[in-house]
């Protein structure tokens, strides 16, 4: 007999299933930094949130706002390249 269905989509997101995933990912006034954005910014770190630096020290991290679609582009970029690594493989980028 199969199990229950996993959420998708809107459903996830009205469940409240985006604040498990993005836990690991909050530094102390997050929320702050957030609510002052406006609503085609997001907000870019450096080390990347995902990298081992950002997670040893999430709030040691530079922050600033940038509009949404450089950070579409950037993270769909860094998805397109890192896609067939195995998972935990370490990468180390350099900016130059």
């Amino acid at each position: 007999m199969p199990g229950p269905r996993p959420r998708r989509g809107l459903t996830w997101i009205a469940a409240g299933g985006y604040e498990a995933f993005y836990e690991s990912l909050r530094w102390p006034g997050w929320q702050e930094e957030a609510h002052d954005l406006q609503l085609t910014h997001g907000i870019a770190a450096h080390p990347f949130l995902w990298s081992s630096q950002a997670r040893h020290d999430l709030a040691a991290t530079h922050r600033t706002p940038v509009p949404l679609h450089e950070l579409f582009v950037l993270h769909r970029d860094f998805a397109e390249r890192l896609a067939d690594l195995p998972d935990e493989t370490l990468v180390q980028i350099d900016f130059t």
